[in-house]
């Protein structure tokens, strides 16, 4: 009995022992910001910005809104184009918030259909894109910002699609209107 109660005590140390020896993230060789660095011949860890570098910190409101691109059919393409894969899954394809997440359970987002959401302004849309808003997460880093201009100029098309007038569409078009 006691040999059996030595030997218990001897496995739970050992296991102990061994638990206790492994190699964290914290012990690994790494590069620490400003610190000293053997690898390169001047000694600093912390490079310079390569000459060129363009900043992806789509923070700055002067990036987002300076250069809004032209309305093309192109622009509207690449719009519905990342809309379906951004924003559809949530905001449903045309816009009225029944997405397949919705579908799964989770809050239902802004009907971009709605009177509050057709007064946005398109600066207010590019806000939400970039920076999220309630529940939304912010897609800056997915969305360039010549994507977000083209999500706004999509889901403007999804809004006048909803409610436009036959007087809206031109002569030679309307007999295409079924």
């Amino acid at each position: 009995m006691y040999i059996g109660k030595i030997i218990k005590f001897f496995f739970i140390t050992a296991f102990i022992a061994l638990c206790s020896c492994r190699k964290d993230m914290q012990e690994q060789p790494k590069l620490k910001p400003f610190s000293a660095s053997t690898f390169f011949s001047d000694s600093i860890g912390s490079r310079p910005q390569a000459e060129g570098t363009v900043s992806q910190d789509y923070s700055d409101d002067s990036t987002r809104f300076g250069n809004v691109p032209a309305l093309t059919m192109a622009l509207l393409a690449r719009g519905e184009n990342r809309f379906n894969i951004y924003c559809s899954p949530c905001h449903g394809r045309a816009g009225y918030g029944d997405g397949m997440i919705v579908r799964r359970g989770f809050s239902t987002p802004p009907d971009f259909h709605t009177d509050s959401l057709r007064a946005k302004s398109d600066k207010e849309l590019i806000s939400a894109i970039s920076q999220g808003f309630g529940s939304m997460p912010d897609y800056a880093s997915e969305l360039h910002p010549i994507d977000q201009w083209a999500v706004v100029a999509y889901i403007r098309a999804l809004q006048l699609s909803q409610y436009a007038n036959l007087s809206d569409i031109p002569d030679s078009m309307r007999n295409k209107v079924r």
